[in-house]
């Protein structure tokens, strides 16, 4: 209880720094994304900087109403115009492939959209005032040293990020997390052409078991990115970056303790080379176990033309060879109007890896083919698989021999959006999953009023998930209200889960959610989220609470 009631007076804290701070800011739009891979506590999803995701933005997962699982959330680590990377704050429960999640984002921030769906350029094609020359100074005078000729500047954000869960379903259980952290880059310090990226997290836990007695409680230092890097810019074909990253070109291949250099040829093309340890994906991150040799070849070839990579990693562990991984991707947009795009990894053993079945293995891969049919329609195809691969590296879960062997996920599925008028909006998504020893399927219609009854939106959704020996359906109403400083969300879900037991037996079970969410806009600088989870029912009874305070600079 004294973690509660600490947890709680940090969030009264946080509410009442909202409340003094408050003024008419710029309203915060919601941003809708789905999940194309999970890898670890990273869930990559379809959806960058054209939707106006920024880097430490908040992303929060829908879960079903009768997980009994906590808020599933994140923030943005890495980002592309049209995918990025969310760090998840947990192990992930339910969030898989396909799974939606949500962002509220600055209504100021996303870019323009062209009539043809394309992205409109943010600033003019010349932004400078014309420079003096004469005819005996070269063509380009002035402009040689680029961006190492810019003075000392640092940006980043740093934040303060919490919850609190109380699980009463089965005994009673709770657990509490507060998070300080901070992320930032010195350009060129000390006026000399380079630039210094650091994330660093000092977090709290703790976990009380009411039936067994335990309490449990751990602090730790996180240092999850602390590098040097020198050219890679316009102006500099290579680039050289050191210490604890991930790389910039090829982050498939994990956080890396080491050195990655790449060479970028006239035409656009990059190989890239890199070699280090591979930090353990814990808390600690401890380092030292595992080194990893490898390279790799991005290539794009410009506007309607596909998009390459193709990466071999090669890694040791306790001095023993360990994986050997060929990872490749593509993306492909040969109109503003259609994108393809999917990788694949590539396991390949050897005669030490006694359970392979044979020489190679397709670990993961997927495949994501989105098409605009209007202005206000579109349909997505998406497939999916993943299996566990031979790894003598620790990673987690840790799966049995069985699992190695013959665990195998394939997902399949399809999205599809459209508009019925000027203040209602179609959307459906279903899927359907097979593994070696079940199979089922999941499917969700939508119906959303945009500024029906007020700036913001009001929904209404059915879904129902199956699979042999149980099925569920369910409905969920949701209203979201736009408040000139912020987005205040409500979301009431109610479902029936039925289980087919031995002997033909029947079990009924009826749950449901409340989940409400508050984003404001504090200044320029400063931004809160506030949130609850609340699931009630059969067999249920979770609570979570939590907030996230950031501060850009």
């Amino acid at each position: 209880m004294r973690a509660r009631s600490g947890f709680n007076g940090l969030l009264l804290a946080a509410a009442l720094l909202a409340a003094a701070a408050m003024g008419q800011e710029p309203e915060l739009v919601r941003v809708e994304v789905r999940v194309s891979a999970v890898l670890g506590r990273a869930a990559y999803v379809d959806g960058g900087s054209q939707l106006g995701l920024a880097l430490g933005d908040t992303v929060r997962f829908l879960t079903p109403a009768g997980a009994g699982a906590p808020v599933e959330q994140g923030s943005v680590g890495a980002l592309s115009s049209s995918s990025a990377r969310v760090d998840l704050d947990l192990e992930p429960l339910h969030v898989v492939p396909g799974s939606v999640g949500e962002c509220f984002v600055p209504a100021a921030r996303p870019a323009p959209q062209a009539a043809d769906g394309g992205t409109l350029p943010e600033r003019p094609l010349w932004s400078d005032a014309p420079q003096e020359w004469s005819a005996d100074m070269p063509l380009l005078a002035g402009y040689e040293e680029g961006s190492s000729s810019r003075p000392t500047s640092l940006s980043g954000r740093t934040w303060w990020r919490g919850f609190y869960t109380r699980d009463e379903s089965n005994g009673s259980r709770s657990y509490s997390s507060l998070r300080l952290g901070t992320q930032f880059s010195l350009e060129n310090p000390l006026d000399h052409p380079g630039q210094l990226e650091a994330n660093l997290e000092f977090s709290q836990r703790a976990a009380d078991s009411d039936d067994e007695g335990q309490d449990e409680s751990s602090s730790r230092l996180r240092i999850e990115r602390l590098s040097y890097a020198v050219g890679g810019t316009r102006e500099r074909q290579r680039r050289l970056e050191f210490g604890r990253f991930v790389s910039q070109d090829f982050p498939e291949f994990g956080v890396l303790d080491g050195v990655d250099f790449t060479w970028r040829s006239p035409g656009g093309q990059r190989l890239g080379a890199s070699v280090g340890a591979l930090p353990e994906p814990t808390d600690s991150m401890s380092t030292g176990k595992d080194l990893s040799a490898a390279a790799y070849w991005v290539g794009s070839f410009g506007e309607a033309r596909p998009a390459l990579a193709l990466g071999y990693q090669k890694t040791w562990h306790d001095g023993s060879a360990d994986r050997d991984l060929v990872v490749a991707r593509a993306r492909w947009s040969p109109d503003p109007r259609t994108t393809l795009s999917g990788g694949f990894w590539l396991d390949l053993y050897d005669s030490t890896d006694t359970l392979a079945e044979g020489s190679s293995e397709l670990t993961q891969a997927n495949l994501r083919l989105s098409r605009r049919l209007g202005r206000a329609s579109g349909l997505a195809l998406f497939a999916s698989q993943q299996s566990f691969p031979l790894l003598r590296r620790f990673e987690f879960p840790l799966p049995s021999d069985a699992e190695l062997v013959g665990d195998r996920v394939t997902r399949t599925g399809v999205d599809g959006w459209t508009d019925l008028g000027d203040q209602v909006r179609l959307s459906a998504h279903v899927q359907r999953w097979s593994d070696e020893d079940a199979q089922g399927g999941s499917g969700e219609l939508r119906l959303a009023f945009p500024d029906l009854f007020w700036s913001g939106e009001v929904s209404l959704a059915g879904f129902g998930t199956r699979q042999e020996g149980s099925e569920a359906v369910g409905v969920r109403l949701g209203t979201l209200w736009n408040v000139g400083r912020g987005g205040l969300r409500f979301d009431l879900e109610l479902a029936n889960q039925e289980f087919l037991r031995r002997f033909g037996e029947h079990a009924q079970l009826y749950q449901g959610a409340l989940r409400s969410s508050w984003d404001l806009l504090i200044g320029e600088a400063w931004r809160l989220a506030l949130y609850s989870d609340l699931r009630l029912g059969d067999q249920l009874d979770a609570q979570t609470f939590g907030f996230h305070l950031t501060r850009s600079f």
